[in-house]
């Protein structure tokens, strides 16, 4: 894995028996003391101190000892799907990782608001298929979209200012040519103090050359905003309309959409909740 061509720069490849841990470089050694190599176990050790978020792959948080301040994600890969009752969290090979942990450092170079990545943990499984976790940097004092609309009521200002943020970021990704494979209201977190978003799980998202279509950026909208619906139809709590108006107006910025695009992207939007909501 040293020589392949997806490693990003400035990572070490550190190798614990059958484990390979892909690590940044500055961090490699206090990462692999902290057991990153098996991060349940880790999480484990660190009792008290660690945490387990919702959400696919039920991600884990842990303290790096020696690195003040420092508390690692480990997020682990599953299929989702059919395939997860399958295949659960066996992939052929180290690809699917290494193509996350490589998208997220181009963007974090850029300035994209997504999480510090810190590395990859791969584990053979035989047969040429493995398992794998991404490790990123915990980014503090910070909730989901979705907890916080479940916790704040409408009118409230924080709640205001985070739908705003959530479009900005969701924006942001779109105008770095990002294609988001699972965006969704637990995919976007919000500081509790207030602040910009952050964007989370680009596992499977791709780059599109020459960015995204106007196409291509309303689907991930309306599919955003209908994760808004969904969550008041669980909740019992709706989303006012009011408030998903305010997420996308932040996600347009300063553009406005002519008329007629705009009445064919409402149209298109109705039909797509009412069919959904036969599922929900």
């Amino acid at each position: 894995m040293e020589n392949d061509p997806r490693l990003p720069a400035g990572y070490a490849v550190v190798r614990e028996g059958g484990t390979v841990l892909v690590l940044r470089e500055g961090h490699a050694g206090p990462l692999a003391a902290a057991g990153v190599a098996d991060p349940e176990a880790a999480a484990a050790a660190a009792g008290g101190e660690a945490r387990t978020f919702q959400g696919r792959g039920k991600p884990v948080s842990f303290p790096v000892p020696g690195s003040p301040g420092l508390r690692v994600v480990a997020r682990r890969y599953l299929h989702g799907g059919l395939l997860r009752g399958l295949t659960g969290g066996l992939f052929p090979g180290a690809g699917r990782f290494l193509r996350e942990l490589r998208l997220l450092d181009d963007l974090r170079r850029e300035g994209a608001p997504v999480p510090e990545p810190l590395g990859i943990v791969v584990r053979p499984a035989g047969a040429g298929v493995a398992r794998g976790w991404l490790l990123t940097r915990e980014v503090p004092g910070c909730e989901d979209l979705r907890s916080l609309l479940l916790r704040l009521p409408p009118g409230d200002p924080a709640r205001r200012s985070a739908l705003r943020e959530a479009g900005r970021a969701v924006r942001a990704i779109h105008d770095a040519g990002i294609l988001h494979a699972d965006l969704h209201v637990k995919n976007l977190l919000l500081p509790l103090a207030g602040g910009p978003a952050t964007v989370l799980d680009l596992d499977g998202a791709e780059r599109v050359e020459g960015g995204l279509s106007r196409e291509q950026r309303a689907v991930q909208i309306l599919r955003l905003d209908r994760s808004l619906v969904k969550l008041g139809a669980k909740s019992g709590a709706p989303v006012p309309r009011t408030d998903r108006r305010r997420l996308v107006r932040a996600w347009l910025g300063g553009d406005r959409l002519p008329r007629e695009e705009s009445l064919r992207w409402r149209r298109r939007q109705r039909a797509e909740l009412a069919r959904h909501r036969l599922l929900w």
